[in-house]
């Protein structure tokens, strides 16, 4: 059941449709780029997000001033090239969405879709401030509920976001 459908006024109140440069998205720009995410996913795969334990791929968990220069400066370089290689490989949804910004939309669609999602698993879950990383990377979760959870999205930008003027 779509919580869209299920609760029309609670999502959209004091959403804030603008960028990160100030300038307003329109619901369908925003609905775009959770769809064409979808799609990235749907080609290279989806793989969870994990930032913790034994097949962590956030190279700075854990960073703090204990560390050495050489530690940060390399869990740097290996961050920096996770998000730019170029691989057929699954993404993460986070990494998916960015890909996204570069390849066809910008900060703003990928900064308002992220809010899109953020407002939709607050109505599924309650919480007030969901992690979209710990969602996508929660132990079993699936790649049908990360389709769910973009087709929501997208409904959602495109039901309640500006349109173009």
């Amino acid at each position: 059941m779509s919580l869209t459908k299920q609760t029309p006024d609670r999502g959209h109140v004091g959403f804030d449709w603008r960028g990160r440069s100030g300038e307003t998205v329109t619901g369908e720009d925003a609905a775009h780029h959770l769809e064409a995410t979808l799609a990235l996913l749907d080609k290279h795969g989806w793989t969870r997000a994990t930032v913790t334990g034994e097949d962590a791929v956030d190279h700075l968990a854990g960073a703090d001033e204990t560390w050495k220069v050489k530690r940060l400066l390399l869990g740097l370089v290996r961050t920096v090239s996770d998000l730019i290689k170029d691989e057929d490989g699954p993404l993460t949804l986070g990494l998916a969405l960015r890909r996204v910004a570069v390849d066809g939309g910008d900060d703003d669609t990928e900064t308002v879709a992220d809010r899109c999602i953020t407002t939709i698993l607050r109505l599924r879950t309650g919480a007030r401030h969901p992690s979209l990383t710990a969602w996508a990377g929660r132990r079993g979760r699936t790649q049908s509920e990360i389709r769910d959870l973009l087709t929501e999205a997208a409904a959602f930008a495109r039901k309640y976001g500006p349109a173009r003027v």
